[in-house]
């Protein structure tokens, strides 16, 4: 079964590729279509470099606190946090980087206005019977956030080459 789990994982590479190709080519194309200029210079260049790169350093970090099970609070993101509201809820795409590896919106725990992201992980698939298939989703999961995380390490990387020796 190793050449299953090598296709399974040259599959979440391929996945992890093309939805951060689009993240990427969604926001180089922002700057110059989609931003009328406006009269504070903060809202005008809101995707350029240096916003993508502080955006990519943030999912990546949320992404591998969410398989990273000493952290206790991984799975919950708080939207109305500022600097999640400005690099990540603000950035075209990045909400959908973060739902295509298992986060979805928590509708129960907005009690003090606040909105939250939780990892809601389907224990079934839809049609399937077998109660299975709980296990392997997880491993499934956790193989694509681990696959989207190094093609973000790999941009960051790109985007600014010093930060190459920060960490690995």
């Amino acid at each position: 079964s190793s050449s299953s789990s090598s296709s399974s994982s040259s599959q979440h590479e391929m996945i992890a590729s093309i939805l951060l190709q689009e993240f990427y080519s969604q926001n180089c194309q922002n700057d110059q279509n989609n931003n009328p200029p406006t009269t504070t210079t903060t809202t005008t260049t809101t995707n350029n470099t240096t916003t993508i790169l502080s955006t990519s350093k943030i999912l990546l970090k949320l992404l591998k606190n969410s398989i990273d099970d000493s952290k206790t609070r991984g799975d919950t993101i708080r939207l109305t946090n500022p600097k999640i509201q400005r690099h990540v809820v603000q950035v075209r795409g990045a909400l959908d980087v973060l739902g295509a590896c298992g986060f979805a919106r928590d509708d129960n725990n907005n009690t003090a206005g606040d909105d939250y992201l939780i990892l809601k992980l389907p224990l079934f698939d839809c049609d399937s019977t077998s109660t299975s298939a709980a296990v392997p989703r997880e491993e499934e999961r956790r193989a694509l956030i681990r696959a989207v995380c190094d093609g973000l390490e790999g941009k960051i990387r790109e985007l600014d080459p010093s930060s190459s020796s920060s960490s690995s």
